[in-house]
């Protein structure tokens, strides 16, 4: 067997002897990276709750249908990657859903959350809202931890989407999928401001939103669910 002149051991296990201080450097890195990753995913959470832009609305619900009067007072953040249109579709939604007990989640933010929600006295979720094209596990997870599902649907595309959905959810026995003209939810964007006085009025199906400025009619479909259990 050959043997460098410098010492006893064979080459190749000096190759072996010079190159583990490194491999020992690189294992010890990935402990490291590894042991900090929660603290890294935290913040990186924090640093998207940063970079959201912060929204206030004064929203005035006159709903004759369901007999519900109330002011909310509503900061709303709008994540980086949220269009404006599909805030004020939020803000919108939460006035067909209004709830002392409703709330803005995480949403677009945090795969754990959805768009709105509304839980009773012990933390148990009685209502999960969805705005946009969820996929049909996380419409199926959702109906699994919650009473009632409703997903919202605002763009074009929608029904190609529950056409392609429809059957993966068909069991689903609590959900209920509404269309929004698409249309609606451009007319609804110039309505936006980052400190915004809206009024929402609901009479006999007709549904309205009012700044001081303008007026934007809306017309929303319901296309799978108890028509009965409609939320406006």
């Amino acid at each position: 067997m050959l043997r460098d002149g410098c010492g006893p051991n064979p080459v190749g296990s000096e190759c072996y002897d010079r190159l583990a201080p490194a491999k020992c450097a690189l294992y010890g890195f990935r402990a490291v990276f590894s042991a900090l990753e929660p603290f890294s995913l935290f913040l990186i959470r924090i640093l998207m709750a940063l970079k959201s832009t912060i929204y206030k609305a004064s929203l005035q619900i006159a709903n004759m249908d369901s007999h519900y009067y109330a002011d909310h007072q509503l900061n709303i953040a709008c994540h980086p990657s949220e269009t404006l249109q599909r805030m004020m579709i939020r803000i919108l939604v939460f006035a067909l859903n209004a709830h002392a007990s409703l709330e803005f989640g995480k949403g677009i933010s945090d795969t754990d959350e959805p768009d709105l929600w509304q839980k009773d006295l012990t933390g148990a979720i009685e209502q999960w809202i969805e705005v946009g094209q969820p996929d049909e596990r996380r419409i199926l997870k959702a109906c699994g931890k919650s009473s009632r599902v409703q997903v919202y649907l605002y763009a074009s595309t929608g029904p190609i989407w529950w056409k392609q959905t429809q059957s993966k959810v068909s069991r689903a026995s609590n959900l209920q999928v509404f269309q929004i003209d698409p249309e609606v939810a451009k007319a609804l964007e110039p309505l936006c401001q980052r400190t915004m006085q809206l009024q929402v009025t609901i009479q006999d199906g007709e549904i309205w939103v009012r700044d001081e400025r303008d007026s934007v009619q809306i017309a929303i479909e319901q296309i799978c669910g108890d028509p009965h259990r409609s939320p406006h």
